[in-house]
């Protein structure tokens, strides 16, 4: 009796041991891929024509948030989640959303318009600053589990270099 005690305690740790491998192996294998998707769609965005617009607006054209969405498709990136506030989300077709379907979330930040808040008013400093603008991203990724399926959804953020305008 005591054998087939011992060897039931085995057999569950086993078990749980085997559980806590897949969920490390998959989040991340998880996390390479969507990690190589961010490098490859921030690309995307830094050779993309951007029209450097005042405010925190997207200024990407239609043309290339299409093909960041086709480079997703083609990839067979699935994973999809809640957009921050202040994020433009984007679903599966392309379409803006702002529910928890998003594969991917974008955030254009004006530099200049940054810095001429943190200008003093009587200050001799030039106000004048070139439109600048970058571009943050936000993917997400997933422990998807054989058994369990979908356990944990996380997100992985990237941004672009600054791009100057006219």
């Amino acid at each position: 009796m005591r054998e087939a005690i011992g060897g039931i305690s085995i057999f569950q740790i086993v078990i749980v041991l085997i559980i806590i491998f897949t969920a490390i192996m998959s989040l991340t294998i998880n996390h390479a891929k969507a990690f190589g998707v961010k490098d490859e769609v921030l690309g995307i965005i830094e050779s993309a024509d951007i029209k450097v617009t005042s405010g925190n607006s997207i200024g990407l054209t239609d043309g290339t948030i299409t093909e960041i969405i086709n480079y997703l498709k083609d990839n067979g990136y699935r994973s999809s989640g809640k957009c921050d506030d202040g994020w433009t989300g984007y679903n599966r077709d392309g379409n803006v959303t702002s529910s928890r379907d998003a594969i991917i979330c974008i955030k254009g930040i004006n530099v200049a318009d940054t810095y001429k808040s943190h200008v003093t008013k009587g200050s001799t400093i030039n106000k004048e600053f070139p439109s600048m603008m970058y571009y943050e991203i936000a993917l997400f990724y997933q422990l998807d589990l054989p058994v369990l399926g979908n356990a944990l959804n996380l997100n992985l953020k990237g941004s672009t270099k600054i791009v100057v305008g006219d």
